[in-house]
């Protein structure tokens, strides 16, 4: 039998949902909050929220094992299926002594991969059968959304045996042609080291791996991609050279040679990317696309990483594209306002010059 605060959180929960919100903020002496098109809008029709409530709803989230977590380090991620089959990544916290619950709303089925606007080279990569793909953006820009995407568009159109190492699982897949494996870190397996070393003795075709933050973990998944597996790596950096710095860190300096050598070997793309509102409302991805073409693993090679920003300029009919020519394209074609375009262009005097073009 639901509690009183079950049934309210899925009401909520479900409007929340038919206003397209992606997020829904529960914080103590506030009402709730929903997210929709990146603006945050408080529900001044609903009451202000109080201790007992949210305290509820965490009670009734969360399993002994989660709440023994969030005692400790004050914090705790899930995700979690409602009786009206809705899914949610529920992130547990405290703030002045008090419990904060924010729900990042999912999709009821995995997101189609040629729905969401990214470039064709994209689209392309799930034709690969082994090396890196980096997909990176700052938080809520879309990542591991396109990462399920490719994920289901593989499943889709061949016979792979895919594993996914999540923190936690935040779309569940249906076999089609694939068989899909999901280990979420902390129950299937007991931390991202222990998932990546089961996969390293496995005959795995594609990982998927989110949430890695430890440098040995970066370290074993790029030698895991340097077999016949292809890898999926989600990375919180801004731009596609900023990502491949990100991996480079995982290494001693002592060995970032090495490191440079290895990444020119298995790169396939790095796509940054960015959820930005479009003309009419809703928001639409703009991704800067970086593939590993013998010119750009050349350079990754000879240690001249800052030259690939060259490479992103010149190498359009290759598939790549930097960020401020993917904005000045939509600009171009009434998708997206001038303002929204500055505001997330990377140099606007490049934008501007773009944009003449």
């Amino acid at each position: 039998m639901q509690s009183a605060q079950q049934i309210i959180l899925e009401r909520l929960l479900t409007t929340a949902m038919g206003q397209k919100a992606s997020d829904v903020h529960f914080t103590v002496g506030s009402q709730p909050a929903v997210r929709v098109d990146g603006q945050l809008r408080l529900l001044y029709e609903e009451q202000i929220l109080q201790e007992e409530f949210v305290q509820g709803i965490v009670q009734s989230l969360l399993k002994p094992e989660d709440l023994a977590m969030l005692a400790e380090k004050k914090e705790v991620i899930i995700a979690y299926t409602f009786s009206n089959h809705m899914r949610a990544k529920v992130r547990v916290f405290m703030q002045q002594g008090f419990p904060s619950v924010i729900f990042q709303l999912m999709p009821s089925r995995p997101p189609q991969l040629a729905l969401l606007g990214l470039p064709e080279s994209v689209q392309k990569i799930t034709q690969v059968k082994k090396g890196l793909v980096i997909i990176t953006g700052p938080y809520g820009s879309g990542r591991s959304t396109t990462a399920l995407a490719i994920l289901e568009a593989i499943n889709n159109s061949r016979a792979a045996y895919v594993i996914t190492l999540e923190a936690p699982v935040e779309q569940v897949f249906a076999d089609k042609k694939s068989v899909i494996d999901q280990r979420e870190i902390g129950k299937d397996t007991p931390s991202f080291a222990a998932g990546l070393a089961h996969v390293a003795h496995e005959d795995v075709d594609v990982l998927f791996a989110d949430g890695i933050s430890e440098n040995a973990d970066v370290r074993t998944i790029m030698e895991i991609a340097q077999g016949t597996t292809l890898v999926l790596l989600t990375l919180h950096a801004n731009n596609t050279l900023l990502a491949i710095d990100t991996l480079m860190q995982a290494f001693p300096e002592s060995q970032r040679a090495y490191a440079r050598a290895l990444l020119s070997e298995i790169l396939v793309a790095v796509v940054a990317q960015r959820l930005i509102s479009q003309t009419g409302g809703g928001r639409l991805v703009v991704a800067e696309v970086l593939l590993g073409t013998s010119a750009a693993r050349a350079l990754l090679r000879e240690g001249r990483v800052q030259q690939l920003a060259t490479i992103l300029q010149t190498s359009r009919e290759e598939g790549m594209t930097t960020l401020d020519r993917a904005l000045a394209d939509l600009v171009r074609s009434d998708r997206i306002s001038r303002e929204t375009a500055f505001a997330n262009a990377q140099d606007e005097g490049v934008f501007q010059s773009l944009l003449k073009r």
